[in-house]
């Protein structure tokens, strides 16, 4: 459904990565977007924007909450409710703990 695509660019002062976010068509033809909340498909694009190359995302709400332009309440919200999310019996996303940070997983369909 989401595949994150990661290019460096290089020049003589900087090296710089830049992420892509390719979204299935399904993702809209399967009526995904269509079912998730505006807010919380906010929610979710901003989590794959930092996502690494498995789909292993370990920012945290307040980075999620600052790069969306959404407050730490609304986002806390609106990842709750997609981690209850089912497409196809199957979570969206999952969320795993590594001490007290969480770390989200994003499934690939």
């Amino acid at each position: 459904m989401f595949n994150t695509i990661f290019i460096e660019s290089f020049n003589s002062k900087e090296t710089k990565r830049n992420c892509y976010l390719n979204i299935s068509s399904s993702f809209f033809s399967e009526r995904i977007a269509a079912e998730l909340k505006p807010t919380n498909l906010m929610v979710l694009l901003c989590l794959c924007s930092f996502a690494e190359k498995e789909g292993i995302i370990s920012a945290s709400q307040r980075e999620i909450a600052k790069r969306s332009g959404l407050s730490k309440t609304t986002v806390n919200k609106a990842i709750n409710e997609l981690l209850e999310y089912r497409y196809k019996g199957t979570p969206i996303i999952f969320r795993e703990f590594k001490g007290i940070q969480a770390v989200y997983i994003l499934t690939r369909y």
